[in-house]
């Protein structure tokens, strides 16, 4: 009856343990899953300021450029395109193929200078401006580029929101420099095809989505014709004078976000191992 009585007490000690640490584990969990909620946009965000860097023009050769453009594949233009939510960022940032670069795009006075991607899907938005049609010519027909913007406006194609009438688009591929002039800013429907059609003299047609954070089927369309074409040879003067290859570097605040993003997740399982451990010691003593 003793061994009995001793057996049913242990059983009884054990289970209190089991409980006590799943109810650690789920408040953990719980508390990871919250914090991952609040601050998943600046998560985000810093993880697509820091691969921006990644794909700035300035860190490739004429060249390397040149073999991406000669070596283009054709891709579906009529692909479907996923959200920026959090989850696809992390499940596509990291896809990106350095070969798909074959520019850049600078928007003179709004702090732009993002990589352009052949191609329009889920993973080249991510990190710049993507071509819409097979077949585009810089310098050359109507020129369609793509993107996205964030809840940061800054980011990505945010400032086409504030771009106005007169400004000034560089586009690039290393060997020469397009300047083309905003002459239209409007809002159109997301089946508006009309704003894709070729054009015989050159444009430069720019795309995002008209808000951020929700599912929308409208267009921000920024069109803009050709007023010169230079020599890209001087790329010292170049990037002096427009900012080519300057990238999005991230901010302190991005840094320090991604930084505590890291930390939690990092953090939070040995905070959780550690008070297990406690429990466990704990149990013991009073045994």
């Amino acid at each position: 009856m003793m061994l009995y009585d001793s057996i049913f007490e242990m059983l009884k000690k054990k289970k209190v343990i089991i409980c006590d640490v799943l109810t650690i584990i789920s408040f953990f969990f719980l508390l990871l899953i919250g914090f991952l909620l609040v601050l998943s946009p600046w998560v985000q965000e810093a993880m697509i300021k820091k691969e921006i860097t990644k794909y700035n023009i300035a860190s490739f050769s004429e060249e390397e450029i040149q073999d991406n453009i000669d070596h283009k594949k054709p891709f579906p233009e009529n692909a479907s395109i996923e959200a920026p939510d959090f989850l696809k960022v992390l499940a596509n940032i990291s896809s990106v193929k350095r070969e798909d670069v074959i520019g850049a795009v600078v928007i003179e006075g709004d702090t732009v200078s993002l990589p352009i991607l052949h191609g329009t899907n889920t993973r080249n938005l991510l990190v710049g401006a993507t071509t819409v049609k097979n077949g585009q010519v810089m310098g050359k027909g109507n020129y369609v580029l793509a993107g996205h913007h964030m809840r940061d406006d800054r980011l990505l194609f945010g400032p086409l929101l504030k771009i106005e009438k007169g400004a000034y688009i560089h586009i690039s591929d290393k060997r020469k420099i397009f300047t083309y002039k905003v002459k239209e800013k409007k809002i159109v429907h997301e089946t508006d095809v009309s704003v894709l059609a070729d054009t015989r003299s050159p444009e430069l047609t720019l795309i995002t989505c008209d808000v951020t954070g929700i599912d929308t089927d409208k267009r921000v369309i920024v069109k803009a014709e050709l007023v010169d074409t230079n020599d890209n040879s001087n790329q010292a003067e170049f990037e002096g004078k427009y900012g080519y290859g300057m990238g999005t570097e991230p901010t302190l605040h991005s840094n320090v976000t991604y930084f505590l993003w890291v930390l939690l997740v990092v953090g939070l399982p040995c905070v959780l191992v550690f008070i297990m451990l406690i429990i466990k010691r704990r149990k013991d003593e009073a045994r």
